[in-house]
């Protein structure tokens, strides 16, 4: 599931749009969609590219099609830049961190020594407190990011754990990681990943996902029957799925963009 907020499943390989060799070389991705009755190619919330392709559609044709609309992608991506420049997010290091699905906010203070490459953290009360090479925010930031994957398996796996029994939809195991561009996954092999910054989302939307990562060890697509198993657990499913789409950049903090 892409972190993008977009929870559709992504092919590995990255094409491009035009000529390589010209300066606007963009990438996008193709979807498959037994739902989609056209073409389609639009760009999401996070200035991801997506190329939609229905049944019978060749990918010869559908690379073909978004050549033809390159200059489109390239002013509607230039219009994303703005936005994004206008909202002006914050990418400073935080004082405090906030996590609406779990219910818990903590302080975070920095204690400078004299050592010039490590930082170490401990924890006292509702207080995170960073020691060590402090000044730099680089490495601050890395040690919070393996904090977050502690709290996320400690937060997150027991919860769908619970989901997972609620449902009788069983998976193999789970793992918690930072992906860049999902919230989550499904393996074929019935192993579920999930992103720590799920954290940063509402009960609600945590839930969501559960449901259909849960619902891909039984239908390993986004078919009818696949949305069918998600709407059973979760009947305002497309409500919370378009929530998710802008959840990256509206409430995710900026310095884990970093």
């Amino acid at each position: 599931m892409s972190f993008t907020g977009n929870l559709k499943k992504w092919l590995d390989v990255a094409h491009y749009l035009g000529d390589q060799t010209e300066t606007q070389a963009l990438p996008y991705e193709l979807r498959h969609s037994n739902r989609a009755k056209r073409l389609q190619i639009r760009v999401l919330p996070t200035g991801r590219v997506e190329v939609v392709v229905p049944r019978g559609c060749s990918e010869k044709r559908a690379h073909q099609f978004a050549r033809e609309r390159a200059d489109w992608v390239a002013g509607a991506l230039k219009k994303f830049a703005e936005k994004q420049q206008q909202r002006k997010v914050n990418t400073a290091f935080p004082e405090t961190l906030t996590f609406p699905a779990i219910g818990e906010q903590w302080k975070i203070t920095r204690e400078p020594d004299n050592h010039p490459s490590q930082v170490s953290l401990r924890i006292e009360g509702d207080t995170l407190i960073l020691s060590g090479a402090t000044r730099d925010d680089e490495l601050c930031i890395s040690l919070l990011k393996r904090w977050l994957k502690y709290k996320g398996e400690d937060a997150l796996i027991p919860w769908l754990d619970q989901v997972s029994d609620e449902l009788n939809l069983p998976y193999n195991k789970a793992s918690v990681r930072g992906q860049k561009t999902r919230w989550g996954s499904c393996s074929s092999k019935k192993n579920i990943s999930l992103n720590y910054k799920l954290l940063f989302v509402s009960p609600e939307e945590v839930r969501y996902l559960f449901i259909h990562e849960l619902s891909h060890t039984r239908h390993m697509n986004h078919s009818k029957a696949f949305w069918a198993q998600v709407e059973k657990h979760e009947p305002d499913y497309k409500r919370l799925d378009k929530s998710l789409n802008r959840a990256t950049h509206e409430r995710v903090p900026g310095w884990l963009h970093r």
